[in-house]
C-alpha cells in the first residue's frame, strides 16, 4: 500500500481531519493496528467498512463486548451473554418507544422552555444551553434521578466524552470509585423515595428476584455515561448540519414528515458515538490480516456510516435518501436500549426549532478532542 497515515485519535486536530482519515482507513487500511505514541494502551486493531463493522456487532460467538477499554466500571453496556440478555429484557421494554411517549409532552413542554430563553436572549452557546439541557433536565425523570444528583453524574462523566482544546479538563483517576459511590447513592435515595420511574421499578424487579442482586446498579452506571451523551450530541450535530446545508433544512420545513428519516441521516452523518469497542473471543483473520485471542478492536462506527460501498453519495447529507441503516446505535444484541428516547426528543428538538427560529445561524464552532463522539465544545447560535 502506497498510503500513509499517522493520527492520535485524541489529539485537537483529529476531529478536524476526521472524514479524510476514515476515508483513508477505508480504502488503504480496512484493519489498521493503531499505537498512540502517548498511551501504550490503546495498542489495538481499527476497523472502518461498514460491512466488516455490522459484521462483528453481529458476531457475539467470536468478539466479546466485556472487558474491554470500555469497560472502565461494571455496566449494563459492558456486560455479555446471559447477564447482558437478562438485564435487558427487563430495560428493554420500558424504553421502547410505546413505553416513553407518555412523556412526550413533558419533552415537548421542556424543550419549548429552553428556546423560550434562547428566543428572549436572541442568542446562545448551543451545546450547554441547549443540546445540553434538554436531557439534563428529560432523562432524571424518565430514569427517576433526583436533580442534585443528576447534575453530579453529568459533571463526573462529562470529561470522558472528550475535552475542550481550550479547556482541559481531564477525567480523574478515581472516575469509576466515584460513579460507583454516587449510584449507590441514587439507589439508596430511590429505595426511600419511589417513584413512576424506571429505576424504581428495576429496584422492585430485583427485591422480587427477576434481577440479580446488582443489576440496577449495572443499569444505572450505563444510564449515567450514556442517556445523556448521545442525545446532546445529536441535537447539537443535527441542528449545525441544517444550519450547514439550508436546501435540506428547508425541505424539512416545508414537509415535517420527513423528520424520522432527517434525525436518522444527522445520526449518519455525524455519529454521536464514532466509535465501539469490543475484544477477541478466538483467533480471527479479517483482510489478510490476523487478529489474536483478546486483542481489542476499535469498530469505527463513525466511519462506516460514511462507507460509499454500502451508502450512495455517503458524503452527502439528504434527509430523503431512502435507505438510512445506519448502525450509529450499534447493531445485534448490543443496540442501544435508549435509541427511541434519543430520537424522541431529538424529533421534538428539531420541530420546535425550526417553527420558532427557521432562519437562525450558527457562527462559530470547536470541537472536543476526542476518538469515542463527535461532539462540540462550543457552538455559537443565533435566532435570526
Amino acid at each position: 500500500m502506497s498510503a500513509k497515515l499517522d493520527f492520535d485519535i485524541w489529539s485537537p486536530q483529529y476531529q478536524d481531519d476526521l472524514q479524510q482519515i476514515y476515508k483513508t482507513l477505508r480504502d488503504d487500511f480496512p484493519v489498521f493496528e493503531y499505537a498512540s505514541d502517548s498511551n501504550d494502551l490503546a495498542k489495538c486493531w481499527i476497523v472502518s467498512r461498514y460491512d466488516d463493522v455490522r459484521d462483528i456487532f453481529r458476531d457475539k460467538n467470536r468478539f466479546q463486548n466485556a472487558q474491554t477499554r470500555n469497560d472502565l466500571i461494571p455496566q449494563f453496556q459492558s456486560s455479555d451473554d446471559d447477564l447482558h440478555k437478562g438485564l435487558r429484557s427487563q430495560v428493554f421494554p420500558k424504553l421502547i418507544m410505546s413505553a416513553i411517549a407518555h412523556i412526550e409532552p413533558t419533552v415537548e413542554n421542556i424543550v419549548s422552555r429552553i428556546l423560550d430563553d434562547v428566543e428572549a436572549k436572541g442568542s446562545c452557546e448551543l451545546a450547554q444551553d441547549v443540546a445540553f439541557e434538554v436531557p439534563r433536565q428529560v432523562v432524571p425523570l424518565l430514569l427517576g434521578f433526583p436533580d442534585h444528583l443528576a447534575d453530579r453524574i453529568l459533571k463526573l462523566v462529562d470529561p470522558l466524552a472528550g475535552y475542550d482544546p481550550l479547556d482541559p479538563i481531564f477525567p480523574d483517576r478515581t472516575l469509576g470509585d466515584s460513579l460507583i459511590s454516587l449510584i449507590d447513592e441514587l439507589i439508596d435515595y430511590k429505595r426511600q423515595h419511589p417513584g413512576e420511574d424506571i429505576m424504581t421499578e428495576l429496584l422492585a424487579l430485583e427485591a422480587q428476584g427477576d434481577i440479580d442482586v446488582g443489576g440496577s446498579a449495572m443499569i444505572a452506571r450505563s444510564f449515567a455515561f450514556a442517556a445523556f451523551d448521545t442525545t446532546i450530541n445529536l441535537l447539537a450535530n443535527g441542528t449545525v448540519l441544517l444550519a450547514d446545508n439550508p436546501q435540506q433544512r428547508q425541505k424539512l420545513i416545508a414537509d415535517p414528515q420527513l423528520m424520522p428519516n432527517a434525525v436518522d441521516e444527522m445520526l449518519r452523518m455525524e455519529s454521536p458515538t464514532q466509535m465501539i469497542p469490543r475484544r477477541a473471543r478466538e483467533d480471527v483473520e479479517l483482510h489478510q490480516t490476523k487478529l489474536s485471542a483478546g486483542d481489542e478492536i476499535l469498530l469505527m462506527i463513525g466511519s462506516a456510516n460514511l462507507d460509499e460501498r454500502h451508502f450512495a453519495n455517503a458524503d452527502n447529507f439528504d434527509i430523503e435518501r431512502e435507505l438510512v441503516d445506519h448502525i450509529s446505535f450499534g447493531m445485534g444484541v448490543h443496540t442501544c436500549v435508549g435509541r427511541h428516547l434519543a430520537k424522541m426528543e431529538a424529533s421534538v428538538y428539531f420541530k420546535q426549532l425550526l417553527n420558532r427560529f427557521p432562519d437562525y445561524q450558527i457562527g462559530k464552532r470547536r470541537y472536543k478532542a476526542s476518538g469515542w463522539s463527535r461532539s462540540f465544545a462550543e457552538v455559537e447560535f443565533s435566532c435570526t
